[in-house]
């Protein structure tokens, strides 16, 4: 009996050991921007506080309010619930002048349509394309479900020329001229849209990883077959097979500086620690009874 008590025991300090992990990480100090897009200031995950929603372009939605999004961490339920959307391109701009290594999440959720293929849109930082053919669905494995992309830039100086320079992604080097522009184009299908948008020091490797995709059951992948209503309350837009049939996956990153491949060290160092505490207590209690 007592053997299985401590089976028991140990098992819920596994479980509970991923909540302190999560709780370990604190990244507000490396916040250099944080919008909550289309709601109101809130206190997010990593204790990263995102600010309201100031812009005044396209429409400000709460429609994902319906959902929990069991995927993402529930510290950032809210986040995924508000959204900013627009019939046409949109963008947000973000000072940033200080040298060094950045990473910008685009936090995206899709709450409406219910198939692949019915809001595609692409995403461009500084007017370079980062995400083309955004496929939220499809990414995130449904609807209701949290999915995030991760970009790394890297500012700098060119001491030849004195100018700075924006390195974004691996390859992509242009002029820079302190104003970080993100901006949400108008794609192969209904509109874009944004969830949030978090700027942080520091590099990919250094990030929590984000929301893991969903792969759906059987009766979501029966209920993708049937159309839903043409329009996320948007603009009116039809199902292009002919799309479907020549869509492409956007570029991937590379191996080292993919954030879903990654595993967070905390959790195991969680566990460590509750087990330090664990065996004194086990231990006092087993002398006790003798």
């Amino acid at each position: 009996m007592r053997q299985n008590w401590v089976l028991y025991y140990f098992s819920f300090l596994v479980v509970i050991s991923d909540v302190f992990a999560e709780d370990l990480v604190d990244l507000s100090k490396k916040v250099v921007a944080a919008v909550n897009c289309g709601g109101d200031e809130t206190l997010g995950a990593y204790n990263i506080l995102y600010e309201k929603d100031t812009s005044n372009a396209g429409t400000a939605s709460d429609h994902g309010t319906q959902f929990v999004f069991p995927n993402a961490n529930p510290k950032d339920v809210e986040i995924y619930q508000t959204e900013r959307w627009s019939d046409s391109n949109f963008e947000y701009n973000f000072p940033l002048k200080e040298a060094g290594f950045y990473v910008i999440i685009l936090k995206f959720s899709e709450v409406y349509f219910k198939r692949s293929h019915q809001k595609v849109f692409d995403v461009s930082i500084n007017n370079h394309l980062v995400v083309e053919n955004l496929d939220i669905f499809q990414k995130a494995g449904g609807t209701g479900y949290g999915y995030d992309v991760y970009v790394q830039v890297k500012i700098s100086r060119n001491e030849e020329n004195g100018s700075d320079e924006i390195l974004i992604g691996e390859d992509q080097v242009q002029k820079y001229y302190g104003n970080l522009k993100v901006e949400f184009l108008k794609g192969a299908a209904d509109n874009p849209k944004i969830n949030a948008i978090v700027v942080l020091k520091g590099k990919l490797h250094e990030m929590p990883k984000a929301p893991e995709p969903v792969t759906p059951t059987a009766e979501e992948e029966e209920e993708e077959r049937y159309e839903p209503p043409p329009t996320q309350h948007h603009q009116n837009t039809e199902y292009d097979q002919e799309y479907e049939e020549t869509y492409e996956e956007a570029p991937q990153t590379s191996d080292e500086l993919n954030p879903f491949e990654r595993e967070l060290d905390f959790k195991y160092i969680a566990i460590i620690l509750i087990i330090i505490i664990f065996i004194p207590v086990l231990y006092l209690n087993r002398n006790q009874r003798v």
